[in-house]
């Protein structure tokens, strides 16, 4: 057997892994979705299985100390310093009608786009390179219904694929919980 056991691996080890593989992505030549598939990030919310699309990701963070503000909604966790840039930091979870468990936050993503901000979550269990067979339609009146419009089976899994786009136009309008 030759190479460390993901067992034997340590959270610094498994973290410089995800991010060796996570930037490599961004270096290569972008290929068409078709031929490709997609880049996702398999993710914990609540306990269930989830994955966010990794174009839709700057970049990938342990979680930070949050400063908190008066009179936030629950699912607001405060604001994140995160690279020199100070970013609202929102709790996935919560705003897919999970109970508030921001103790257990353990990662977050900067959302990319002009509108910066922080979503955070409580597991990461790493990347996935789904192919278009792997994806279908997303039809379900879960949690998140209104989030996702593909899920992702694999590996005997159902992945509801969120849409960071769809979270933050909830979080501008102000109907989130």
């Amino acid at each position: 057997m030759t190479g460390p056991q993901p067992g034997n691996l340590s959270m610094a080890d498994d973290l410089a892994a995800m991010r060796a593989d996570f930037n490599r992505l961004f270096a290569e030549e972008p290929r068409p979705r078709e031929a490709a598939g997609e880049d996702l990030l398999a993710i914990r919310l609540g306990g269930d299985p989830y994955a966010l699309r990794l174009a839709e990701i700057s970049y990938l963070s342990p979680s930070r100390p949050l400063a908190m503000l008066p009179q936030a909604p629950p699912a607001f966790l405060g604001l994140a310093g995160l690279r020199g840039e100070l970013l609202p930091a929102w709790d996935l979870a919560a705003l897919l009608g999970y109970p508030n468990q921001a103790a257990s936050i353990r990662w977050m993503v900067v959302c990319a786009g002009a509108q910066r901000w922080s979503a955070a979550f409580e597991g990461l269990e790493g990347y996935v390179r789904a192919q278009k067979a792997d994806l279908s339609p997303f039809a379900d009146s879960g949690p998140a219904a209104g989030f996702a419009d593909e899920v992702c089976h694999q590996n005997g899994l159902l992945r509801p694929v969120l849409s960071l786009k769809r979270f933050l136009a909830i979080i501008q309008k102000g109907s989130h919980s």
